[in-house]
């Protein structure tokens, strides 16, 4: 087991301490989990989690939906799809409400690559 010496002030007269606590418990006191909440860095990190967890959703439901409007879907057009940004799944979640087979959304990818 690692033990670190944490030197801090406390009480009421300020006064200098010092107390021996293992290694996880010296990381909690340093980044405590409200103090990390407002750090600029915890905050990108946690936005970029979203994007992804929303660019995810997207995905999955449009690779359902696909599934259930044309079929089964040819490899390529699956990596194709898992390539696209949020705002262009977005927009090919409309468009393929218009879809009936492969070719409408080979077209599509035709037509946004323009």
């Amino acid at each position: 087991m690692t033990i670190v010496v944490v030197f801090g002030f406390g009480g009421s007269d300020r006064t200098l301490g010092c107390r021996v606590v293992r290694i996880d418990d010296a990381v909690l006191l340093l980044f405590r989990k409200d103090v990390m909440k407002e750090s600029v860095t915890y905050q990108a990190i946690l936005e970029e989690g979203r994007e992804e967890g929303k660019q995810q959703e997207a995905l999955s439901l449009i690779l359902r939906l696909m599934g259930r409007r044309i079929g089964t879907l040819d490899p390529l057009l699956h990596d194709r799809i898992r390539e696209l940004s949020i705002a262009k799944l977005e927009a090919l979640s409309e468009a393929l409400l218009d879809f009936s087979t492969a070719a409408d959304l080979v077209a599509w990818f035709d037509r946004e690559s323009e």
